[in-house]
């Protein structure tokens, strides 16, 4: 079905076929990163579970931050993530995480 007038001429069609194509692309790059951060934080919330023996988990984490005054950093849910869990964790390792 195609919705573009016939007024336009075959640029403006290839071009709208273009940006189309392009937010397809971001919407489909979005998911992927998204999918990506679910699988991350569910191993987390594993770790912190087995490493406080089922006393702590991901949510505490996040209470923590949020009682934060300053802007959270990636530093500072890694060493909260290293609190509750007494070590480093495997889902926070450089692999799984941004540049």
């Amino acid at each position: 079905m195609n919705r573009i007038p016939a007024l336009y001429g075959s640029r403006q069609r290839v071009l709208v076929a273009a940006l189309r194509l392009i937010l397809r692309l971001l919407a489909i790059a979005v998911s992927m990163v998204a999918a990506r951060a679910v699988t991350v934080l569910a191993a987390l919330d594993s770790e912190i579970c087995s490493g406080s023996n089922g006393r702590k988990s991901l949510d505490d984490v996040m209470v923590a931050l949020s009682e934060s005054e300053n802007a959270v950093t990636l530093g500072q849910f890694t060493a909260l993530a290293r609190e509750f869990t007494g070590a480093a964790t495997d889902a926070l390792s450089a692999g799984n995480l941004p540049d």
